[in-house]
């Protein structure tokens, strides 16, 4: 399980010193789902949880396609 607390700033633009966080958006698109809301704020927008699922079979596995192996120092044609 990965967990993430990016902003949620809807459709208002962030000041990219303050998107470092991430924003809700992205991490939707990589698959995570929103768990839970928090009282924490950063540049007026609210921070929430976000998780994904890593588990065989658990939400959004078979979604995301083959799972990547690690990139290693010396594998041809990747960086």
């Amino acid at each position: 399980m990965i967990e993430a607390y990016p902003l949620d700033n809807g459709d208002a633009k962030v000041d990219l010193t303050m998107a470092y966080a991430g924003l809700r958006k992205n991490f939707e698109r990589a698959g995570f789902t929103h768990a839970a809301d928090t009282t924490s704020v950063l540049a007026g927008h609210p921070r929430v949880l976000m998780r994904l699922d890593l588990r065989p079979g658990g939400p959004g596995a078979a979604t995301k396609g083959p799972a990547r192996r690690p990139v290693r120092p010396g594998d041809p044609g990747r960086t």
